[in-house]
């Protein structure tokens, strides 16, 4: 599995979605602050179906409040990360979490 980290920031940028074999692309959490306000001209919503065009999936990074989680899943967002769902947290920490909530870890 291989994932493109701060998609549309910085060396991740538009032209090695191309090259190379990403699985995932993670949209960057500048774009998914933004998205909620700017909802008609979204870049992450478009970063959204650049990615299923691409056969990736999208993650979306930086999720902070109920209404931006409402807004990615209407958009056919599946995978999310950010404050929302829980602060960084150590290993032993995730895997009680992850556990507690009947899930089991792939190795």
């Amino acid at each position: 599995m291989i994932v493109l980290d701060d998609f549309g920031k910085g060396y991740s940028s538009l032209g090695i979605v191309s090259k190379l074999p990403f699985d995932f692309i993670k949209i960057d959490k500048a774009f998914i602050q933004n998205s909620v306000l700017e909802e008609k001209n979204s870049l992450a919503t478009t970063i959204l179906t650049m990615a299923e065009k691409l056969n990736m999936q999208a993650i979306c990074e930086g999720i902070e409040t109920h209404e931006q989680l409402e807004y990615f899943l209407k958009n056919g967002a599946a995978i999310f990360q950010g404050f929302f769902f829980s602060k960084p947290l150590e290993k032993e920490r995730y895997i009680n979490l992850y556990q507690k909530n009947g899930l089991s870890e792939k190795k």
